[in-house]
């Protein structure tokens, strides 16, 4: 699922680890359901989804590789400095969140809250040479079949 709304993305506030808007706050109130375990990002605007939310779990654990891809200032933590991720680097952190994600989706029910193009990249095929990835609305939740992973 792709977080609720943020600063960055109703206001252009491009500013670290950027948090929810007002619109977001409210997407996030509304969110309900049940998980064994709730993966999720540890930018603020992924938390706070977590945070006022109605979801409830048994366990929840921040991932860095659950992280946005760093492509603006807004998907740096405090203190980071910017640099645009590279490819290598994404490809290695969906690696990892795959690998995880496999290893737990066959006996409990998880939800990863996370990012637009982190979810691209963790649901990327390549076709003719080129890769294809589901784009996100804040707040939607997409189902991934764990043969997928």
């Amino acid at each position: 699922m792709r977080h609720a709304a943020s600063v960055f993305n109703d206001e252009g506030t491009d500013l670290p680890d950027c948090g929810l808007s007002a619109r977001g706050a409210a997407q996030a109130r509304a969110l309900t359901g049940h998980y064994d375990l709730v993966v999720v990002s540890p930018l603020k605007r992924a938390r706070h989804t977590l945070e006022l939310s109605r979801i409830t779990f048994s366990e929840s654990l921040t991932l860095g590789c659950a992280r946005e891809v760093v492509t603006d200032l807004c998907d740096c933590l405090p203190g980071e400095t910017f640099v645009p991720e590279t490819p290598t680097s994404v490809a290695a952190r969906i690696a990892e969140l795959t690998r995880l994600l496999a290893s737990w989706v066959d006996t409990r029910s998880v939800l990863v809250i996370s990012h637009a193009d982190l979810i691209w990249n963790l649901t990327a095929r390549e076709i003719g040479g080129e890769q294809f990835g589901q784009w996100t609305d804040n707040c939607e939740k997409i189902e991934l079949a764990p043969e997928r992973l």
